[in-house]
């Protein structure tokens, strides 16, 4: 609703932000650079996996899973700001 209202006119600002889904179509609009201030943002997110329970006891799994994650695909669905993080498995 809010990035409706932005393309309209009605708001200067969409107080949620661009939906990630959205973002490269409107900043490929006509208007779309006239309607992103791009800045840099700081912020972690991480999944995190309970070491105590089967199968993540294993560490073997745990970097499997590591392994399964399409950490680029994320990256590209964030609208390519962040970047993976690099990590050591402990053991």
């Amino acid at each position: 609703m809010a990035l409706l209202r932005l393309q309209k006119g009605e708001v200067d600002i969409a107080g949620d932000g661009i939906p990630p889904a959205k973002f490269l179509e409107i900043k490929n609009s006509p208007n779309g650079a006239q309607m992103i201030v791009d800045g840099e943002q700081l912020h972690t997110g991480y999944i995190t996996l309970n070491t105590k329970v089967k199968p993540f006891d294993e560490v073997k799994v745990r970097q499997a899973v590591n392994m399964a994650i399409n950490k680029e695909r994320i990256v590209r669905i964030l609208n390519a700001a962040p970047r993976p993080p690099t990590s050591r498995f402990r053991r």
